[in-house]
């Protein structure tokens, strides 16, 4: 039989309800990173991309007959080199 504890129920009723925001969240490297989850449209295994011939990271990509814009965010922030399609 559970024990009624008014301290407990008190302590919970005075706890101000906390705002959150939904995160999502990677590593890349030993880094951490996390963005909003309402600024993340789709997260897809890495496609086919084009139009990126200064190798800067940012292309695009065709997702269900949309094109849909790729960052690739271990280029952009680590400088890392561009994958070619063998290295997996």
């Amino acid at each position: 039989m559970a024990i009624f504890s008014p301290l407990r129920t008190r302590r919970l009723a005075a706890r101000k309800a906390e705002v959150t925001q939904q995160l999502i969240v990677f590593r890349l490297q030993q880094e951490w990173f996390a963005l909003p989850i309402n600024a993340v449209q789709k997260v897809l295994p890495m496609p086919n991309v084009y139009g990126d011939p200064q190798a800067t990271g940012v292309s695009l990509t065709i997702y269900q007959d949309k094109e849909l814009l790729v960052v690739d965010v271990g280029r952009r922030i680590f400088r890392e080199p561009p994958k070619s399609a063998n290295q997996d």
